[in-house]
């Protein structure tokens, strides 16, 4: 960031004009800790290494290890808390896997903020993806037709929102999926498809695209109805197997009622072709 920039965002003269990088979750001294404090901040056309340690799960001493979805961000932009740094983007997502952890085939960052923003926009600036030619980014969230999709949730700012994404569910675990075969483990785990998601909160969600559902345009959005009514929402693109955009559906006339499948108010729909009706 220019050192004009900086100098402009200050709250107070006698900041210092500078950036920092703080994570959440790893280990590191204080020499790494990104904040005033400490003095672990780069001033214009200066540099800095700050170094992070991942550390194993200990059940013996009861550490947890730091495998899990973090994020960084600046500490130092404004003022000693970095909010305006956080407010003009300097964050990011950070992923420490333990060895054998799935992996995805995509990873998005979605940075649910105020102002009803996602990755700082909303409305249609929150998805820019090109109809003939997607490319993945942060405000064009596309993916194949069964590629495994990773997101990363992050909270910021001042107000509570929740990550709610259409047609796609999760397992609610530290990975975001379930492996094995126990049935009293993978029962115990819940499955859902809206989280809360407050400030400084981070979580994953993994999903298979259009798994069950097919290719499509599906919903990600906050769920608090003032929020997603000022533009806090988005779009996750599941594009045909050949990765090309499927078509929107068309919308239906004015005053034309829905097609529906059998008889009377309480009928049940037909399944999905290849896929019959039953109970878990």
């Amino acid at each position: 960031m220019p050192a004009a920039t900086l100098e402009a965002l200050r709250t107070d003269p006698n900041h210092p004009v500078a950036v920092s990088l703080h994570t959440h979750g790893v280990k590191y001294t204080q020499q790494s800790d990104g904040t005033l404090h400490s003095n672990s901040y780069v001033a214009p056309g200066q540099s800095r290494t700050y170094v992070w340690f991942a550390k194993p799960r200990n059940p013996a001493t009861g550490s947890q290890g730091t495998a899990g979805y973090w994020w960084y961000h600046d500490h130092l932009v404004g003022g000693p808390h970095g909010t305006k740094g956080i407010a003009s983007g300097l964050f990011g997502a950070l992923i420490v896997r333990r060895q054998g952890d799935p992996r995805p085939d995509r990873t998005y960052v979605t940075a649910f903020g105020d102002r009803q923003t996602i990755n700082l926009r909303r409305s249609s600036e929150a998805d820019t993806c090109d109809e003939q030619n997607p490319v993945p980014g942060p405000t064009c969230l596309v993916a194949r037709l069964g590629e495994r999709v990773e997101f990363v949730a992050i909270g910021l700012g001042d107000d509570m929102h929740t990550f709610h994404l259409h047609g796609h569910s999760w397992a609610d675990s530290r990975t975001g999926v379930v492996d094995g075969t126990n049935r009293a483990l993978v029962d115990s785990v819940p499955v859902i498809d809206n989280k809360t998601l407050g400030p400084g909160d981070t979580f994953g969600v993994t999903v298979l695209a259009g798994d069950s559902v097919g290719p499509g345009h599906w919903m990600l959005h906050c769920h608090m109805q003032f929020h997603s009514d000022l533009g806090m929402s988005t779009m996750f693109h599941v594009l045909n197997p050949d990765g090309t955009m499927p078509p929107h559906p068309a919308a239906a006339p004015t005053g034309a009622k829905a097609a529906s499948t059998g008889t009377g108010a309480n009928a049940a729909p037909a399944p999905a072709a290849g896929h019959a009706n039953h109970h878990s």
